[in-house]
C-alpha cells in the first residue's frame, strides 16, 4: 500500500475491476475446467461477458446522464447497454457460425465433386477400354464394309450399298431383311411388317 503504483491502481479502481472480472469470468472458466463446455463455447461466453464488462461503465454513465436519478439512471443504462451488447454479440457470433457452416458445406461439395470427377474419369477409361476390346474384332469388318459401301455409292451400285450395310448387320448379329433393291421394294411395300 506504500507503493505509488498500487495507490494509482486503487484510485483507478483497478482492484475492484479485477475482482469484478474474476467473479464474472470465474464461473465460465470453472465450467470449462470441469469439461461442461468446450473451448469454443468458453471463448464465446468469455467474449460476451468481457464485452458487457467493458461497456457497462460507459452505458451506466449514459444512463445516469439521461435519467439523473442517483443509482437508478446508471442501473437502467447498464441494463440497456448489457442487453444491446449481448444482442449485438450474439448476432455476430451467429453470423460467424453460419459462415463457418457454409464454408464446411462448400468444402463438402467440393470434395464430392472431386470424387465424382474421379469416378467419371475411371468410368470413361473403362468404357474406352471396353470399346477398344469390343470393337477390335469388328474393326476390320466395319472398315471393309464402309470402304465397299463408299465405292458402291460412287459407282451408283445400290445393290452394292445394301450388301455392304448387310455385312455390318450380319457382323452385329442383326437380321438381314433384303439383299437387293427389288427385295427392298417388296419389304418396304409389305404392310404386314412392323418396321418400328
Amino acid at each position: 500500500s506504500s507503493s505509488e503504483f498500487i495507490k494509482g491502481l486503487v484510485k483507478s479502481n483497478v482492484p475492484g475491476k479485477v475482482i469484478t472480472a474474476v467473479l464474472t469470468m470465474g464461473d465460465i472458466l470453472k465450467r470449462y475446467g470441469t469439461g461442461e463446455i468446450n473451448t469454443e463455447e468458453c471463448l464465446i461466453e468469455l467474449g460476451e461477458r468481457g464485452l458487457n464488462l467493458a461497456t457497462t461503465s460507459t452505458f451506466m454513465g449514459i444512463g445516469q446522464a439521461l435519467i439523473p436519478i442517483p443509482v437508478i439512471g446508471g442501473a437502467i443504462g447498464a441494463l440497456v447497454g448489457s442487453m444491446l451488447m449481448s444482442d449485438c454479440y450474439h448476432r455476430l457470433i451467429d453470423n460467424l457460425k453460419q459462415r463457418e457452416l457454409e464454408h464446411q458445406e462448400r468444402l463438402r461439395i467440393i470434395s464430392e465433386c472431386r470424387k465424382a470427377a474421379e469416378e467419371t474419369k475411371r468410368f470413361r477409361m473403362q468404357l474406352e477400354s471396353y470399346l477398344k476390346e469390343y470393337f477390335a474384332e469388328y474393326q476390320h469388318c466395319f472398315d471393309s464394309a464402309i470402304a465397299s459401301m463408299q465405292f458402291a455409292f460412287q459407282s451408283g451400285d445400290a445393290d452394292g450399298v445394301i450388301a455392304s450395310a448387310n455385312q455390318i448387320t450380319a457382323k452385329l448379329d442383326g437380321e438381314v431383311n433384303f439383299e437387293t433393291v427389288d427385295e427392298f421394294k417388296i419389304y418396304f411395300d409389305n404392310t404386314k411388317i412392323d418396321r418400328i
